[in-house]
This record gives structure tokens, C-alpha cells and sequence, in this order.
């Protein structure tokens, strides 16, 4: 048995379906449970029969990565999500480029963070990069202390090679990095041969 909610719907959308698929807090992935639903004012509520065993298993397992996913007619991909294992408070997509860097960078390349942070104190972070310069090479992302304008140390460490980047990494963070990062002024960057102190940056806040 389920029930959706789902309020603050704008004005002219309308919520269209709703299914459990395959993912972590950074990732979508695909469909596992069809719910059907049907909404009235914003509420769906219904019975899914047949569910195999199996997925039964997956969805009591708190290891397993699911996420319910509501869908309506103006954004077709997903509106509004929630984990099934676990809850998102903290969600960043983070634009990535040379000019945030500190001093600036010259750079064609650009990028993305995504970033998710848990209650249970995990991040979990991809960093995709485009337009690298030829003859260039990603090697790290960070996460660093610092206001727009300063630098700082690493305060997390995201990726440390170049095959890291454009992959999700679920990372267990202390008290200290999970209070900096829920609290202070941070940013990420990505670090290449030719720009070893920085090659994108983008603030966190």
C-alpha cells in the first residue's frame, strides 16, 4: 500500500506518475516499481499487487540504494524525489568553472558537481569535466574551506585519479567534515597535470 503527496504543484503542471527506480542520492537509474497512480488534489493513494520477492527484499535491505520518483507533464523526467533507505538534507549542483578559480584560470574546460548529503553523514558526489585542453589531465577533486575569493586545504577528498571523474562516490564523512560542509563556506575544483592548484572551481557557499 502507498500513499503520495505532493504540494506547491505549479500553476498549469499536473502530476502524471510515480515509480521506485535504481539509484543513490546522485544518481538516476532505472525503474523497478510502476505505482500507477492516480492523483487527486496533489494525493494518491493505492495497492500494488504482485510484487516479487525480490524486490520486496531490496526495498527492507537499508543497504540497497532506491528512490521514489514523481513525475507530471511539464517535468516528464521527475519533479520531485526521495530515497526509500535514506534522506537527503543537503543537494548542490554545483556549475564548474576557471574564472571562480583563485587566481583565475584560462580554461576551455567546464564542469558539474553534484553533490547529496545524507543524515547518516555520507556525501555522495560526481564531478563530470568537459572541454579539457588537449595534452591535459584530470588527477583530483576536493571539497576546500573557503569563502569566493580565498582558498583553503582539503577538507574532502572527492576523486584521486582521472578515471574517478564522472562516476558517483559515496563517501562516509566525520563529524568535523559533515558540520563544515553542512555549515561553512566551502568549494569544490578539479585539479589537472596542468593546473595542479586548480583547474574549475565552483562555490558551495
Amino acid at each position: 500500500q502507498y500513499t503520495l503527496t505532493v504540494s506547491g504543484l505549479a500553476s498549469g503542471d499536473a502530476l502524471t506518475n510515480a515509480h521506485i527506480h535504481v539509484g543513490d542520492p546522485a544518481t538516476s537509474g532505472g525503474i523497478v516499481l510502476n505505482f500507477l497512480p492516480t492523483f487527486n488534489n496533489g494525493t494518491a493513494t493505492g495497492t500494488v499487487t504482485g510484487v516479487r520477492q525480490s524486490l520486496v527484499d531490496s526495498l527492507l535491505n537499508s543497504n540497497n540504494e532506491l528512490y521514489v520518483n514523481v513525475h507530471s507533464s511539464q517535468v516528464p523526467t521527475g519533479l520531485v524525489r526521495a530515497q526509500v533507505n535514506r534522506t537527503v538534507e543537503g543537494a548542490w549542483d554545483i556549475p564548474l568553472s576557471g574564472t571562480n578559480e583563485v587566481p583565475a584560470v584560462t580554461t576551455t574546460a567546464t564542469g558539474l558537481a553534484t553533490l547529496r548529503l545524507t543524515t547518516d553523514k555520507k556525501l555522495y558526489a560526481k564531478i563530470t569535466v568537459n572541454g579539457l585542453e588537449a595534452g591535459d589531465a584530470l588527477t583530483a577533486a576536493h571539497i576546500h574551506p573557503g569563502a569566493t575569493g580565498t582558498n583553503g586545504t582539503v577538507l574532502i577528498g572527492i576523486y584521486s585519479t582521472a578515471a574517478d571523474f564522472g562516476t558517483v562516490k559515496s563517501i562516509s564523512l566525520t563529524d568535523a567534515q559533515y558540520n563544515a560542509l553542512k555549515n561553512d563556506p566551502v568549494y569544490v575544483n578539479a585539479h589537472s597535470n596542468n593546473h595542479q592548484p586548480g583547474l574549475i572551481r565552483g562555490q558551495i557557499r
